[in-house]
């Protein structure tokens, strides 16, 4: 369901990398959740 991403930092997220200036202990709840968004179908899958 991820079509583009808004920012680079969150693009680096999704492909495993940490953002210059952001703490690498949220990373990968951060990861998992951009897992379930782009395995949703549509917005009803996200409940």
């Amino acid at each position: 369901m991820i079509h583009s991403f808004k920012t680079k930092d969150a693009e680096a997220v999704w492909n495993g990398g940490t953002p210059k200036g952001f703490p690498s202990d949220p990373m990968r709840p951060t990861q998992r959740e951009l897992a379930m968004l782009a395995a949703a179908i549509d917005l009803i899958a996200l409940r």
